[in-house]
């Protein structure tokens, strides 16, 4: 038993730990001072101007915008939902 009580504590001291570095990464405190993340940014095209280029970043994110609309609306009624999804597919794919 006592094998299991000191196991235990051992697993969760660890645990610990792993939760701490992860805590403390995102927040810069594991980074060195001269790092600055580069986020990248999607911009999508103004409404109504129609899909975006082929290809870019803007035009697969209105493809999972438009398969996400089509899976609220049919989501249960599968024949739609993927008579949808080809929509989306061939609109934007």
């Amino acid at each position: 038993m006592k094998t299991k009580r000191i196991s235990r504590s051992l697993l969760g001291l660890a645990t610990a730990a792993v939760i701490s570095l992860g805590i403390a990464v995102p927040t810069g405190f594991a980074q060195d001072p001269g790092y600055l993340p580069q986020v990248p940014t999607v911009v999508l095209p103004p409404a109504g101007s129609g899909a975006a280029a082929p290809g870019s970043a803007a035009r697969r994110l209105q493809l999972r915008k438009c398969i996400a609309k089509a899976q609220t609306k049919f989501g249960d009624n599968r024949p739609r939902l993927k008579q949808a999804t080809k929509k989306c597919k061939k609109k934007y794919g």
